[in-house]
């Protein structure tokens, strides 16, 4: 999956939470954080530590993975393109 927002990463996180049967409590004493925060992050919010959101990836067998990109497809998006 190509994950292209907060909410992407979210989402990925929660499909991966539930297919482990886990809770969103039982994740977030995995990483030492809140239930709440859990729930932030699987809803997209942008704010999120970005280790902390891979920490919890990796609890759900989850890896992130890059490659790059020169379409310019998703600075189209975001940005409406290179000057």
């Amino acid at each position: 999956m190509v994950i292209s927002s907060a909410a992407d990463l979210g989402a990925v996180l929660k499909q991966g939470r539930q297919a482990k049967g886990m809770t969103q409590q039982q994740l977030a004493q995995m990483l030492g954080v809140t239930r709440q925060w859990v729930a932030s992050v699987e809803s997209g919010a942008p704010t999120a530590r970005l280790g902390l959101a891979i920490d919890a990836l990796r609890c759900v067998d989850i890896l992130l993975d890059t490659r790059q990109d020169d379409s310019g497809a998703i600075l189209s998006q975001l940005f409406g393109g290179l000057p």
